[in-house]
């Protein structure tokens, strides 16, 4: 497995997958899917 620093390009494929897991799983808190601007640091 290559790992890499996350860049915003990659922000859309990480929220498609967090959002899967908040709506289906039990593995956070969060009961709705981030934000674009959430995802965003600062």
């Amino acid at each position: 497995m290559h790992i890499i620093n996350a860049e915003e390009q990659h922000i859309p494929a990480i929220r498609r997958i967090y959002a899967h897991h908040v709506l289906h799983g039990t593995g956070s808190f969060e009961t709705e899917p981030r934000t674009r601007r959430k995802c965003l640091p600062g």
